[in-house]
């Protein structure tokens, strides 16, 4: 199923370290969740390791440029391609 895989040790804590720094706790659960599933969506969807590592570098951007913890949660940096699972011959629901 999945051809290219690849750690996800590599861009996930700098993404949850942004967070914890900026917000401290507040929303953090929220923040795993969506992180959690864009991450895995982008991952199934088959996307490249480099355009994988973009979108968790452009999560960063967002955390880092925000100053409430609900206008990163707002952002569409979360936003999960659902063309791409379409692509893939599979039908995918995902939770927000």
């Amino acid at each position: 199923m999945l051809r290219r895989p690849s750690p996800s040790t590599d861009w996930i804590p700098p993404a949850v370290i942004a967070t914890s720094t900026n917000f401290k706790y507040d929303r953090l659960l929220e923040f795993l969740i969506q992180l959690d599933n864009k991450f895995s969506a982008d991952w199934i969807a088959q996307y490249t390791p480099t355009d994988r590592i973009d979108n968790m570098n452009q999560v960063i951007k967002v955390v880092e440029s925000k100053t409430d913890s609900k206008d990163v949660l707002a952002d569409p940096c979360f936003k999960i391609d659902a063309d791409a699972f379409q692509s893939c011959g599979r039908s995918v629901r995902l939770r927000a």
